[in-house]
């Protein structure tokens, strides 16, 4: 979920002391923010142990597979809401 930012200030309502200036500073934030929303986060897991022996066995990747399986629920969950969303047709 996107978090919402405060409107920034004028350059007008800023107060300096005599020793400051005010710069203006252009920054392209879309490359970072993507960036940073890929980053992982750690996350613990608990199964039952036969399930753990099992995917251990069989040299599962636990991030992978709730990675994979996650994204497939986002992917449901998004679908459903857009369906909802839809004008009825006349």
């Amino acid at each position: 979920m996107a978090k919402t930012s405060s409107a920034p200030s004028s350059v007008s309502n800023l107060k300096t002391e005599r020793n400051q200036v005010i710069v203006l500073i252009e920054a392209f934030m879309p490359g970072f923010r993507r960036e940073m929303e890929q980053q992982s986060v750690k996350k613990t897991l608990t199964i039952p142990k036969w399930l753990n022996k099992v995917a251990e066995d069989e040299k599962v990747n636990f991030s992978q597979i709730l990675q994979d399986a996650l994204k497939v629920l986002y992917l449901h969950i998004m679908h459903d809401i857009l369906k909802e969303c839809q004008l009825p047709t006349t």
